[in-house]
This record gives C-alpha cells, sequence and structure tokens, in this order.
C-alpha cells in the first residue's frame, strides 16, 4: 500500500482524499490500454531482405551511449511486417535511409524509458554474482551480450511488467506514425507543388524525425528533406492558427503600413505542412530587424499569444517569422477553485502582457541565490552559469557499477538574434523594438473597429492550442515514471504520474484526468479549443468535459477594449526592462547637465576635489537645509514643492498599476521586475510577492507615505487595501501555514520583512491595527526560525538573523523582549570564538560584517540577558573589520574570499562600515572606534554619491546613513548637516530624479522594489518632505522626527 505522504508531501490528507483518490477511477482503464496495445513482432519476420540487411548492419554497429544495443535489439520490432515503411518505399529515394531514421526515431523515444531500469538490472545482476568477467568492463559486455540473446529481465532475475507494457504502447505508435505520414504524403504531392513549388517527383531524401515532444499517441513534428534540396515541415496536428496567422499578416500589412512576414501553410483535416524556414544573420540589419520584432510583438500581444520562445520564431532578412503559431489566441487558465478568483488579476495580467508572449528575453532562473539561469525568448541571450534544470548523468558507464546521478549542467549555448552586445547596442536595440510595437499598438488604439474586423476573420474557423501545465513540469513528471521502482509495478507507475494534480489542482476533475491517461501513454498532453467555442478537446478530437468561461476570440475582443495609454506604457516598461536588466546604472548625472558622473577617484584627488567644492557646498546648504528640515512648503524654487510633485507622480503610478491577486481576499499587487540583491542575476517581471526587498510591500509603503504627506486619501486608500488584508489575515490566523514557511523568516526577503513594512506603514497613517497586527505576528518569524538547524541559520541582514533582529526591535510589542534574547543567542553562539561563518569574509551591511555589527550595537542595551555575550560578540566583529581595511586607500575591501576590491554603498562597501561603527560607538563610545568611524565617514563622502538613486547600493542609502550619522553624532560642528544638504542638493534634486525615472535605459526606473526601484525614490521623498515618522529600509527603523 502506498503512503500519500510518499508521494504527495505537498498535500495532507484532506488534499489527498480530495485531488488524488478520485483518480483511481482511471486506473483500470490506463492499465488496460497500456496492456492491450499490439506487440510489434521481431525483425526476424520481415521478407524483405534489404530492409533485413539495413536492420542488422543498424544492430551491429558499436554502442554510443550504456545499454545501446540492448535498447536497439528491443526497437527492432517496429519493422515487423514488411517494416513500417510497408508499400511506401518509393516515397523515399533510399528507403534503407528512411528505416533507419525511423528506427533512430523510436530509440530516442526509448532511451530515457529503459535507462533506469537498465542500471538498476545490471547493478542487481551483479550484486547477487550473476554475471561473467574478470572486470567490471567485461562483466557489463557479458550483461548486454545476454540480453540481446535474451531479455535484460532473465539475465538480472527481476521484471518490468509496466515498462514493457509501455514499450509495447510507444513501438506500436512509432510505426503507425511513420505509415501515417507516408499516406498523407501520397495524397499530397500535387497540393504541396501547388503552394510550395516541390514536384511530386521530387523524392524524400530525409524524414528528419524531430527529439521533441510528442503528442496525441507519439506524434511529433519531422522537416522533409527532398532530392532536389527542397525542406517542408509536417506537422501531425491542426495547422489552423499558422494559416490564419499568414492571412492576417497580409491583412495587417495592408491596413497598417507593417513588414510582417510569414510562411506559407498547407491546410489538411487535422494535419498540414509549412514553409521550412531558415534562420539567417540580422547583424547588417539589426535596427530594421528589431522595429519589425516590435511590429510582429504588438501582433501577438493583441493575439493573446504564449509560447513565441526562440524556437518557435525564426530571424530572417526580411523580418522574423514565426514558425509555430498554435498557441495564438491563447485561452485564460481553466479554474474550477472554491475561492473565486479575481477579475483583472495579476496573474493573468502577467501572462496576457507583452513578455508573457516570450518573444523578450526570457528568463528562467534557479531558485537558489547562486543558481544560473537560462534565455528562451525569442530576442534573448545566453544563459549563465548552472541551468535551472537538472540532467541525469551515467557515472562509471560501461561497467556493472554503472550508476545515476542528478546533475546541474551549465546553461547550454543558443543561437541568439544579435549575438554579442554591448550594452549601448542594447539598449539601441530596445529602444527600436518600442518603436515598432508602439507604432503598431497606436494604430490599433485609433481604429479599434478595423482591429476587431480583421480578428474575427482571423479566428473563423480556428482552433487553438491550450497549455495547461509547462512542457518542462510535464517532462518532469514523465522522468518520475521512468524510475525501476516505477517500471516494475503499475500502483508506483500511476501514483507517480498522479502527482501532475498537484500543478492542476484548482482545475477540473475531468481535465486532470486526461493529462493523466495522455502522460500514461508517454505523451505530453494536448488540449485544443475552438477560438470562438469553449468546449476544451484533447488533441485528436476527444472531448474531455472541461469547458471556459469565454471564448478565446472574447477574450482578445476584450483585450482590443482594453487598449490605453496607460496599458501602452507599461508593456513599453516591460519591454525596456528586458533589455536594461542586466546593467546596473551607476551613472547620476548633476542638474544642467546630461553626462553621467565621474568615475570612482583615487583618494588624493578626492580630497583635492572635495577641498575644491566645499565653498560651493556651503553656498548651498543653507537652501537645502530647510528644505530638509521644514517639510513640504521649505526649501528654494524647485526644493519641497519640486519633490512633492515627484512624489505625488510616483504614487498615482502605483495606484493606477495596481492589481488584484489571483483571488480577492489578498492584499493588492503589482507586476514588475524580480529584482535581486544577488550582482548578476537577471530580473524577470513576475507578480510580487510580499517580500521586503522588491514585492508589494514597497509600493504599498510608498503609498502609505505619500498618503500621509500629500493628505491623498486615495492613496491612503490603496495602501490598506494592501496593508489592512495583510493584517486582517494575521490577526484572524486565515493564512496557510505552507506559504508562511515559503516565504521564509528573513528582514528583506521574508515574513520579520512584511511585518516591518506593515507596522510601519501603521505608524505612517496612525493605524493601531496594523501595528498591532505586526506585533502579535512576532511569533510566526520566531517558529520558522526554530524549524531550521542552528547551525545552518544565515546571519546576514538580506536573508538571515541580523535582519530579522532589526525588524523584531523596530515592531516591540509583547513578544519583542523574548525574541530579542532568543535571536542574539542564535547570532552570538554562531560567531563564538573558533567559528568562522561566510559572513565574516564580507565587509559591508547587506551580508557582512557591518551589517551584524550594526544590529547587535542596537539590540545590545534592549536585552534581559546575555548582554555580556553580545558585548563580547561585538568586540570580536569590530576587530575582524580590520582584516578589510587598507591604510593606503582609507577604505575597506569588500570581501576576502575573492579579488580585493572597494565598494560605496550600504551593502558591500565603505558606507555600511560607516554606519556598523557608528552604532558600535554610540554604544561604547570609544576612542579607537569613533575614529575608525571618522574615517569610514570621510572615505563615504569622497566616494559615495553620484552613483544611482537606490537604498541598497546607491544614493538613497548613503543619503539615509548620512541621517543616521547625524543622530549618532549629534554633528556638533554641523559639517555632516552641510553634507548632507550638498547632496541634496547636487545628486537628489527634482531635475535628476526625472532624469532617471525617465531614462528608459536605467533598470532602476522599471521596477516597483522598495530597495532599488521607484518605491524606494518615493519613501526617499517621503522622508524628506515630512519629519513627523522616518522610515529607513537601510537600517529597518521607524523613527520620530527629524534630529
Amino acid at each position: 500500500m502506498i503512503s500519500p505522504a510518499t508521494y504527495y508531501p505537498e498535500f495532507d490528507s484532506v488534499e489527498v482524499e480530495a485531488r488524488i483518490t478520485p483518480l483511481a477511477a482511471c486506473d483500470e482503464e490506463i492499465v488496460r490500454t497500456l496492456r492491450c496495445a499490439a506487440p510489434p513482432r521481431s525483425y526476424e519476420a520481415l521478407v524483405d531482405s534489404a530492409s533485413r540487411a539495413a536492420v542488422d548492419e543498424w544492430l551491429g554497429e558499436a554502442e554510443e551511449y550504456p545499454f545501446q544495443n540492448v535498447v536497439r535489439t528491443v526497437v527492432a520490432g517496429v519493422v515487423a511486417e514488411s517494416g513500417p515503411l510497408g508499400p511506401y518505399a518509393d516515397v523515399f529515394h533510399d528507403p534503407r535511409a528512411a528505416l533507419r531514421e525511423t528506427l533512430g526515431r523510436a530509440e530516442s523515444r526509448l532511451r530515457e524509458l529503459w535507462t533506469r531500469p537498465l542500471v538498476a538490472a545490471i547493478n542487481h545482476a551483479r550484486a547477487r554474482g550473476l554475471l561473467s568477467g574478470a572486470s567490471p568492463e567485461e562483466r557489463y559486455d557479458d550483461f548486454v551480450e545476454r540480453a540481446v540473446r535474451t531479455s535484460f529481465e532473465e539475465v538480472s532475475g527481476l521484471s518490468f511488467p509496466v515498462l514493457r507494457d509501455v514499450t509495447r504502447t510507444v513501438l506500436t505508435y512509432e510505426v503507425a506514425n511513420v505509415r501515417e505520414l507516408c499516406r498523407r504524403l501520397l495524397a499530397d504531392r500535387q497540393e504541396i507543388a501547388r503552394v510550395f513549388g516541390i514536384e511530386p517527383a521530387d523524392r524524400i531524401v530525409s524524414c528528419g524525425f524531430s527529439d521533441g515532444d510528442a503528442h496525441n499517441r507519439g506524434r511529433s513534428v519531422s522537416v522533409l528533406g527532398f532530392a532536389s534540396g527542397a525542406r517542408l515541415v509536417y506537422k501531425p496536428r491542426d495547422v489552423s492558427c499558422e494559416a490564419a496567422y499568414a492571412a492576417l499578416a497580409d491583412r495587417v500589412n495592408d491596413r497598417y503600413g507593417t513588414s510582417l512576414a510569414a510562411a506559407p501553410v498547407l491546410r489538411r483535416e487535422g494535419y498540414g505542412y509549412v514553409e521550412f524556414v531558415a534562420a539567417e544573420d540580422v547583424s547588417a540589419t539589426s535596427e530594421e530587424f528589431m522595429e519589425a520584432s516590435g511590429e510582429l510583438a504588438a501582433v501577438l500581444y493583441l493575439l493573446n499569444a504564449r509560447d513565441m520562445h526562440f524556437e518557435n520564431i525564426v530571424a530572417t532578412r526580411r523580418g522574423p517569422v514565426p514558425i509555430d503559431l498554435e498557441t495564438i489566441l491563447h485561452p485564460r487558465r481553466l479554474y474550477v477553485g472554491a475561492t473565486p478568483e479575481a477579475p483583472g488579476n495579476a496573474y493573468d495580467a502577467l501572462g496576457e502582457s507583452l513578455y508573457g508572449i516570450g518573444i523578450l528575453p526570457l528568463v528562467m532562473v534557479g531558485k537558489d541565490e547562486g543558481a544560473g539561469h537560462v534565455d528562451v525568448g525569442f530576442l534573448g541571450g545566453q544563459g549563465r552559469g548552472s541551468s535551472p534544470f537538472k540532467t541525469v548523468r551515467l557515472l562509471d558507464p560501461y561497467t556493472d557499477h554503472v550508476r545515476l546521478a542528478l546533475e546541474a549542467q551549465e546553461s547550454p549555448s543558443r543561437r541568439t538574434v544579435a549575438g554579442a552586445l554591448t550594452e549601448e547596442e542594447t539598449h539601441a536595440l530596445g529602444a527600436h523594438m518600442a518603436v515598432g510595437f508602439g507604432r503598431v499598438y497606436r494604430a490599433v488604439l485609433d481604429e479599434p473597429g478595423s482591429w476587431r474586423e480583421l480578428l474575427r476573420e482571423a479566428a473563423s474557423g480556428v482552433r487553438v492550442r491550450y497549455v495547461h501545465n509547462a512542457t518542462v513540469l510535464y517532462g518532469q513528471t514523465l522522468r518520475m515514471a521512468s524510475s525501476a521502482r516505477a517500471l516494475d509495478d503499475y500502483e508506483p507507475y500511476l501514483a507517480l504520474l498522479k502527482r501532475i494534480a498537484i500543478a492542476s489542482q484548482d482545475s477540473s476533475r475531468e481535465l486532470v484526468a486526461s493529462e493523466l491517461r495522455q502522460l500514461a501513454r508517454r505523451d505530453i498532453p494536448y488540449f485544443t479549443v475552438a477560438a470562438e467555442g469553449v468546449a476544451l478537446e484533447e488533441g485528436d478530437g476527444t472531448p474531455t468535459g472541461a469547458e471556459f468561461d469565454r471564448s478565446p476570440l472574447d477574450l482578445a475582443l476584450e483585450k482590443a477594449e482594453r487598449l490605453s495609454e496607460t496599458d501602452l506604457d507599461e508593456q513599453l516598461r516591460l519591454l525596456y526592462s528586458a533589455f536594461s536588466a542586466s546593467f546596473p546604472d551607476n551613472h547620476l548625472a548633476r542638474p544642467g547637465t546630461a553626462g553621467p558622473a565621474p568615475s570612482r577617484p583615487d583618494p588624493e584627488r578626492s580630497r583635492s576635489a572635495a577641498r575644491s567644492r566645499s565653498a560651493a557646498r556651503s553656498r548651498s546648504a543653507a537652501r537645502s537645509r530647510s528644505a530638509t528640515s521644514e517639510g513640504p512648503e521649505a526649501g528654494h524654487a524647485e526644493g519641497g514643492a519640486g519633490l512633492a510633485r515627484l512624489l505625488d507622480g510616483l504614487c498615482a503610478r502605483f495606484l493606477a498599476t495596481s492589481l488584484p491577486d489571483r483571488y480577492g481576499n489578498l492584499p493588492a499587487t503589482w507586476i514588475g521586475p524580480s529584482a535581486s540583491a544577488q550582482v548578476g542575476r537577471p530580473w524577470p517581471p513576475v507578480v510580487l510577492g510580499y517580500d521586503l526587498y522588491t514585492g508589494r510591500p514597497g509600493p504599498a509603503l510608498a503609498l502609505a507615505a505619500g498618503g500621509r504627506v500629500l493628505d491623498n486619501a486615495a492613496y491612503r486608500d490603496a495602501a490598506a487595501q494592501v496593508f489592512g488584508t495583510t493584517a486582517g489575515i494575521l490577526a484572524d490566523g486565515t493564512y496557510e501555514k505552507r506559504s508562511l514557511r515559503q516565504a521564509g523568516f528573513a528582514g528583506y526577503t521574508g515574513l520579520s520583512g512584511l511585518l516591518f513594512a506593515l507596522f510601519a506603514a501603521g505608524r505612517l497613517v496612525g493605524s493601531d491595527e496594523w501595528t498591532d497586527a505586526a506585533r502579535e505576528a512576532v511569533p510566526l518569524v520566531l517558529d520558522q526560525v526554530r524549524d531550521e538547524r542552528p547551525d545552518e541559520l544565515p546571519l546576514e541582514a538580506v536573508s538571515g538573523l541580523a535582519g530579522v533582529l532589526s525588524c523584531v526591535l523596530a515592531i516591540g510589542g509583547p513578544h519583542a523582549d523574548a525574541a530579542l534574547v532568543e535571536l542574539a543567542g542564535l547570532l552570538t553562539d554562531a560567531l563564538r570564538p573558533g567559528r568562522v561563518p561566510a559572513e565574516l569574509a564580507q565587509s559591508g551591511c547587506a551580508h557582512g560584517v557591518s551589517g551584524i555589527l550594526a544590529v547587535l550595537s542596537r539590540v545590545q542595551p534592549r536585552l534581559t540577558e546575555g548582554r555580556q555575550v553580545v558585548g563580547d560578540a561585538l568586540a570580536r566583529l569590530y576587530d575582524r573589520l580590520d582584516a578589510f581595511y587598507d591604510p593606503d586607500a582609507r577604505d575597506w575591501f569588500t570581501n576576502l574570499a575573492g579579488p580585493r576590491s572597494f565598494s560605496t554603498g550600504w551593502c558591500h562597501g565603505t558606507a555600511g562600515v560607516a554606519l556598523g561603527l557608528s552604532a558600535y560607538g554610540a554604544l561604547t563610545g570609544d576612542e579607537d572606534v569613533l575614529r575608525r568611524r571618522g574615517t569610514a565617514v570621510d572615505t563615504m563622502l569622497r566616494h559615495g554619491f553620484g552613483r544611482n538613486i537606490t537604498w541598497c547600493h546607491g544614493d538613497l542609502g548613503n543619503h539615509d546613513i548620512l541621517r543616521e550619522l547625524i543622530r549618532d553624532t549629534g554633528d556638533p560642528d554641523g559639517r555632516l548637516r552641510e553634507e548632507l544638504a550638498a547632496v541634496e542638493s547636487t545628486w537628489l534634486t527634482p531635475e535628476v530624479f526625472r532624469r532617471k525615472l525617465a531614462d528608459p535605459r536605467s533598470r532602476y526606473a522599471h521596477t516597483t522594489s522598495l530597495l532599488v526601484g521607484t518605491s524606494g525614490v518615493a519613501l526617499h521623498l517621503a522622508n524628506r518632505l515630512d519629519p513627523g515618522v522616518h522610515v529607513s529600509p537601510v537600517t529597518l527603523t521607524v523613527a520620530e522626527g527629524w534630529t
């Protein structure tokens, strides 16, 4: 009896009963279908001697991978009854070559299926002493030779009845599909000649069977090669989408003056042929090509297309040519869950966005911080590092010790449209694409009736594919069900396949049952729906019993009604973000200039430049100080009023782009790039989650601050939708513990950061309900921390204990004192003498020594016990900073583990060191600490501004640290206030903000992230305008008034 916990750990017992148990009704049908597959006869039954000789030659070739001879012997059965080509040999220029291609295709289908049972069998045979030979290699040869003569089950003594049944099914489909192709070619040669100019006498020299996905009983696309050199794509599925697009492209070109390119199509009943389109080098015409790509992107966006990645569009000198269009007019995901989905929710909006098409760089990132990524977008680039997807590798191959290992693989190389580009070239191509996209979008916006007419014409008689789950998920499910244990018995085989119900848990039972049936016969599930209908069918026309609420055509028409300049701006934001996300923007221009900030100078030149600027700073100080300290009406001409206008514009944008989460009972959210604190990690657009760094708390907190400063009820109400709903969920206990575990506990990336934002927003708008909810939820954070092994807890500020400590210290409440003692104890225990955790190799605040030094210095006076232990840990941390100090540069290295370099920001650089030393100095009053703090402050002032408008590693964070330093030191001579004013009047003016926020090349302008995006800018503006409540994402503090 299978334990549900073994196969479905994601589900509790109630969910298993509701979603897995009913699928048992499919078991008997699936088993009967697989067992009744007609077994192919042995190839010795061939009467055609030439075919038999071809098979013998194929079987006699040396192995190119382990167990290949065993697999090929099984595959040879497909040539029974005169072979799969049967009476169709005359279709081919060389029937023997066609037969070898057929055998090779069948071999590729069986290889993955048979590998793990064969590995299990040979190891079992070795352990039982059943193999002959003096070495592992000789025993492997013995196993293979005997398995070819008899069977590997007989050699090993193991039995795999499911494998036998599935193998018969797969091979039966292979034979039937090759014969189906031959029949269709014979019937269609005249029409092929008419449409594509390939004469009937032009014989086929290659079937071009792909190793791609199999659908509809093993069918897959083939690229047919002819003796003349011509090639043609055979698609054994409905091609009405390709035909409709080809006709639509001509109409759109005539109506709107576009240059859409389309491949000619021959549509037959349930299948068809498409012109083979060869990729060409477009680098010489890249600007024109990118404008054409923008036009194509606009049309695909209007058509609600999906899955238009780099394999489905081809770059040619006549423009981008889509070659696989089955997923245009894609319907929304079928949902039948108990909680209604919110209309217009963010997940639907992202799926139907320009990014959701797949034509833009489309990055898939691994979950772990160090994971690499792949880019599958048509206009994407090469991946980096390890692929998010793992692969199975055979260790000790060709021996009787062969075993399997699941390993990460390097991101595979792919052909890119534009090749290697500089940053400027990349930005330029994005700008050209934006021109093409905007031109078509506005043309349709000006004449919506014309587009709707074209849309209705195109959709007539069309069937579109519905992708319910990603192909990669289906493939993963099939690999799980290819284990030796699964292929030994139907109970585990079916149990593993039923895991698809986890991804489809809110789908109709009929749809999940259809997925299960198709997976059981080793197909990637395939579904279609009429563009004007709602009934969902399998690829062969079998009804699933599931229906959509609205037809694909209705959804596309509704999108046409919603077109607007605001929506265009949002789509262009996603476009620009895709091209800018890889490039940090570290150049602010002074007011009245267009150039970047100067690069980092050496210390001596910096000191000289600082002295020469002193007088200018003094003159501006009085003006800017008043704007800093006296509220919205203070300051020079642009001063407070200019900042207020900027804040109002940002909040208005947050308000306009807020979207419901998937379910209406959840807090609202936004769509935006998923900014990361990790250098080099891509920023793909997502529905924002709950993390403080880049999630929905950022824009919601900005709206709360803007509502307070500007006295705007609409902004306060929008903030309340997020934080009021969050407070209610926490207070009522209507959250899922599973969701909390997934969120984690960290300050910037987990639950404690969300509670900090909830508390800060409550303080901003005066809501005791929100602050109380945050305080009462502190134990939830502690529960998550306790679930981790103490020796595996990260210590740093972004994702570890230091950030949690800061949040709990700020939130306070009845649980805070005990929580602070427990958290400080865990942190100091990890820092006890003799231990050197990874965090001690970095100097900055985000991931290193300074962040831990700062928070422990602030926490120590609040502790009810353990103060001495914390004091001792602080002394060791302070000493540790000496390892980073370079007396010649009067600066601290960022990292001891890698090449030594300097940085300027809070996260990795001297500003963070200054913050840590200031907190420790304020605690101890130690003169040596205060001298070092002065050095760090001087270095920060020399190098820390003119970079970018972010809190994490830019001017906003360093500006906030200056404010913190003024609070810690009292600034007796007013020097730091003067420096602060000079920074505000030089680098953080309304003009500078406007320019950077409008710069499409700046990745920070496209994300709403609190730490590196526009909500962080809004919070900075609110802090400067209103001294009443100061919220700092750097120190994770909420302070009253301006000191």
